[in-house]
Formats: C-alpha cells, structure tokens, sequence
C-alpha cells in the first residue's frame, strides 16, 4: 500500500479546508468532506498531522525501538522528539497516554468498539438537540461510522486466548458466589458482602481487528490478525482496522493531503480568513530559533485530540479578541472517562499477557488481540446508578515493553511514579535505553501468570486543562480519590483472589488513555464551548458560534461515557459531517 502523506515541500498557503489532526474526528472530517466537495474545481483540504506516518512493519517491536518512539511531557521539560508515537503526558494529578502519528490513538487502542448506554445521552449536560435526535441522527453516526470501521468480534474457530478463559473464569465464578452472598447477607444484615455480580455479562468484545484476509469497507487489502497481542505498540501486519486502513485513504483518494511532522501551536483570525500557525517538526528549526510557519484556511475543522484541541484554543483565545470571545468554559470538564489500570498477579495459570515483540507469535497459544473479551457490570444489580455501572476487559503488555513489566508493577504496588526532579528527565531516558539492551523477560514466571484488567467507568469530569510556561497541564486535586476508584476496587479485589493472584491497583496517580472534554458541548456559551455540531461558541457580541471554526474529536464529549469512546468519537463526527454539509459548509 501507498503512502497516504505527501511532503511537506507541497503544503500550500491555502485551503479551503485544513484539518487539525488525523484521530477518529479528524480523519472522518476529512473523508466526508472531501468525498462530498473533493469534485469541484480548485477545492482543497488537507490534513496536519503532528506525528509522522507508519505503514505495517513499521512499528516499534523491541524496548529500544519503544523508547526511542516514546515522548514524555514532564513537569521540568519535554523528554525526547515530539513526533513520537507514544506521547506520555505526566502530570501531577492525572497522566495522560496518547497516541501521534497519521491514524493518532487508533494506531495504539485497543480499537473496541462499544455502544455506551442511552441513559448517558440523557444527561443534560449534552445540548438539547443532541439529546432530542439520539435515536435519528446520532443513531445513524453509529451505524454509519461502524460500516467503515468494520468491528468483529474473536472468532470462535481460533484458540481461545488464556487471558479471555481466566476473565471468564472469573465471571463464573462470582455468578457462583453471588449465590453464596444473597445467603450470606440474609443472614447477617448487618455485614453485607460488597458489590453484586448478579448481572454482571460476559461476552466477546467488537473490535477493529480483520481476522480473515480481505478488501475492506474503503476498499484497502488486509491481512489476517496473527494475534501476537502488539496492537499497543502497533499492528505490524495491516490487520488493525486503524484510520490508516479506512477513512485517512478514503480521504486521500477524494483529493485530501495529507501532512505529518506538523504541529499546529494556534489560530488567529485575519480578515475573512483562519490563519494557522505551525511549526514543522524534526527538521531542525528548533535548533535556530525560527520563526512559526502559517498557511490560510476558509474553515478550521480542529481535531487535535482532547488535550490538543484545548491547548490550541486555549494559545488562540487572546488572539481572537475583542472580534470574539471563547467561551470561560474552555479547558474545563475534563473526564478520564473512568479509566483503571490494575492487575491481578501470579496467578495460578499462565495468562500469556505479554504480546510477541520481535517473537514469531504462537499459532497454537496465541497471546490475542490486545482486548478480546468483557465482565459487562453496567446493569449489575436492579436499580443500579449510571454512574456506579464499569466494564472490564483483559489486556496485553505489548512485547516491546514487556521486559520492562516488572517494574512498572512494582511503581504501581509502591505507590511510585512521581515525576523525576528536575533536571533528570534526560538522565532518566538514557538510562532506560541502556536497561533496554539488558533486560530479560520471564514469559513463564509470575508475570507470565498476571492478568492485566483494563476497566472503565463514570468520573465526575472535574479536570482542567490549563496552559503553563505556554504548555497544557491537567488539573484535578483528589482525582484518584473518586467514587468509581472505590467501585472498581470493589469488584476487582476479590475477583483477583479467585484466580489466586494478588490484587494490584494502581495507588499513585491516574493514568488515562480516554481524556474527554475539555471543548465540551453546551447548550451555549455559557454551558459549552461548542454546539452539538462542534460549531464554537462566540461569548461576545454578535454572531453566536465562530466563522466556519469547528471541533471535532473526544474534547466535545461533556462527560464520562463508561466505555471505550471511539466509536461514539466517530459518531458525532459523522453526524455532525452531515448536518454541516447539509447547511452547505464546512
């Protein structure tokens, strides 16, 4: 398959459209865009990718090859090249995992693809006429989106992953207990057993994985999942169904360019025009001090993730006045979406939790895709809280980084993980590059016998994005201390001591792979920061939303959702895609 990115020697001066980022929103805004306006003469679009492009074999599959991908936004400073594919981002509250490259988070998730329940569409917090089409145009974002993403469930006729028996284990057994607790609690009224599991479903999770070679929705050759278990530290074999396989080459074939290595910093407004101010990374512009590049756009489709999108917004807000104002709501109700990291280890059977690396992967004990299957606990008990229901699903330590598993355990069961001092962030790179060369991994001992739980639940979205030195910085005081913390301990802690292993959570700071909000929709200014088609909101006198300015990526979402967001991300890119043309934009 052919590049989809162009060099960045044919970046125009203007577009009628530019993309900012090429994740679930922006990809889709490109493709729907392009495919309904590509036609017309001189019209253009193109894509700003702040991270470079990877095509299958291209992925990292050592510790080495991991580290040198690996950037970290840390307190006194960033730690190695912002293009890399894996941005960590440490803050002192909540820590942030993303992905960047051309495809962003789709190249490094878990690509499951589930429906959160209608109730949170019911919450007021999203705009009235969101809530009021949640059965029409909503409804036909996911079906829409789900066409092009091409989600399947683990095929029966494979072996089944050791890590999908032991969680099924453990949803037979607490269905074994439950009966047991209802006994117990009969009889002692006063000392109820914790958390129900009445309810509680397994199942196979739907996930953006091809497991029969084929052609798919977009029209792209893919080979078959040979469930080595690195869809982390990404698909090497094209058998990830990421937005480099769908919606980026739809894009690209209706006329859309495609641009990497392109950190967007802010926009300002000129005339009737969006200028867009870039810097172009790893080409050693850094090192003079150069000036900001820019080009022009007749509309600005934002799609930078949620802390990318915010930060931009939040360097462009003294820009844009006093003509607009954005609205005070901006970088607030951020949400973690509930997200948990915890293990239950040494266990007492293998659970094959670390994925293949450079290793031919075993056809016959696979390792499995990164999450195959699910404890469904939303509707666990009659009467149950949204906002008390998670979901856990298994995982997998990318075999990149699986020689470094054990001491990322024992940071999570020490409580560590605090930010080096300053001035050590580089020390501190190098010195894992040189335990890279060293390490060895122990596949078949405790680790091997660890069971990686991967839970979402309901925050109450109270972070902030906050731009510091010119740089984003989440806050969120007590994070670690929420309802939904207690609620997954208390399900996790048990279910960990009927495999036999020892319950680990993560007891230092949070760390998310689902940042929302942020940008988050609202009734209006004084509610939100966009609408429900991700118009921005002007707070100032004169017309209600921005000039053709539009966000489109995990930022607009007011709210935990419970569940792995990207499908309900696409969603709303599409739907908010069809009423924008339907009104004859963007």
């Amino acid at each position: 398959m052919a590049r989809l990115s162009s060099p960045i020697r044919d970046l125009k001066p203007h577009y009628d459209v530019v993309v900012v980022g090429s994740g679930y929103g922006g990809a889709i805004a490109a493709a729907r865009f392009t495919a309904a306006l590509g036609h017309r003469p001189g019209w253009r679009l193109c894509v700003l990718e702040q991270g470079r492009e990877f095509r299958p074999g291209e992925f990292p599959d050592t510790l080495a090859g991991a580290l040198a991908e690996l950037q970290v936004d840390l307190p006194d400073g960033h730690l190695n090249r912002r293009a890399g594919l894996y941005d960590l981002r440490m803050n002192g509250d909540v820590s942030v995992i993303q992905g960047c490259g051309l495809g962003g988070g789709s190249l490094i998730n878990a690509g499951v693809a589930l429906c959160p329940d209608d109730e949170v569409f019911l919450d007021p917090r999203w705009p009235a006429a969101l809530r009021a089409d949640l059965h029409h145009g909503l409804r036909r974002g996911f079906v829409s989106a789900a066409a092009m993403l091409e989600p399947d469930t683990y095929p029966n006729r494979l072996p089944v992953p050791r890590k999908v028996e032991e969680l099924q284990r453990i949803h037979d057994i607490a269905r074994r207990e439950d009966g047991q607790r209802e006994d117990w609690n009969r009889q002692n009224p006063d000392r109820e057993l914790p958390r129900p599991w009445e309810g509680a479903r397994f199942g196979r999770l739907p996930i953006n994985v091809t497991f029969t070679a084929r052609r798919n929705a977009a029209g792209v050759q893919q080979q078959a999942c040979r469930l080595c278990g690195d869809c982390m530290s990404g698909c090497n074999y094209g058998a990830k169904n990421t937005l480099a396989m769908n919606y980026l080459p739809v894009a690209r074939r209706h006329g859309a360019e495609l641009f990497t290595g392109v950190r967007v910093t802010r926009l300002e407004r000129r005339g009737e025009r969006w200028l867009i101010r870039y810097e172009v990374l790893d080409c050693g512009r850094d090192r003079f001090d150069a000036p900001e590049m820019f080009l022009s756009a007749d509309a600005v489709v934002l799609a930078a993730g949620t802390l990318g999108t915010a930060e931009i917004l939040l360097r462009s807000r003294e820009r844009l006045e006093p003509r607009f104002k954005l609205s005070d709501r901006l970088g607030t109700g951020l949400s973690v979406n509930g997200d948990y990291l915890a293990f239950a280890w040494n266990g007492a059977r293998r659970t094959n939790p670390f994925g293949a690396g450079r290793r031919l992967p075993d056809k016959v004990d696979p390792v499995g895709p990164l999450a195959a299957a699910i404890i469904d606990l939303r509707r666990a008990r009659a009467g149950q809280p949204l906002d008390d229901g998670i979901v856990v699903e298994e995982g997998v330590m990318a075999g990149a980084v699986a020689p470094i598993f054990p001491a990322l355990l024992a940071l999570a069961a020490l409580g560590a993980g605090e930010a080096p001092p300053a001035g050590l962030a580089r020390p501190l790179g190098v010195a894992l590059r040189r335990l890279g060369r060293r390490v060895r991994l122990d596949r078949g001992g405790a680790g091997g016998r660890t069971l990686v739980y991967l839970v979402m639940g309901h925050d109450g979205a109270g972070g902030r994005v906050e731009l510091e030195d010119d740089r984003p910085v989440v806050r969120w005081p007590g994070a670690e201390h929420q309802r939904f913390v207690d609620v997954i301990h208390e399900y996790l802690r048990p279910a960990s001591g009927w495999l036999r292993a020892a319950y680990v959570p993560n007891t230092s700071r949070l760390i998310t792979a689902h940042t929302l909000g942020g940008a988050g929709m609202g009734e209006d200014a004084g509610h939100g920061v966009v609408d429900h088609e991700g118009c921005v909101f002007n707070a100032a006198k004169g017309p209600p939303v921005l000039p053709r300015l539009y966000v489109c990526d995990g930022s607009v979402i007011p709210r935990s959702i419970g569940v792995n967001p990207l499908l309900t991300i696409s969603a709303l890119a599409e739907r908010a895609c069809v009423r924008i043309l339907a009104a004859g934009g963007p």
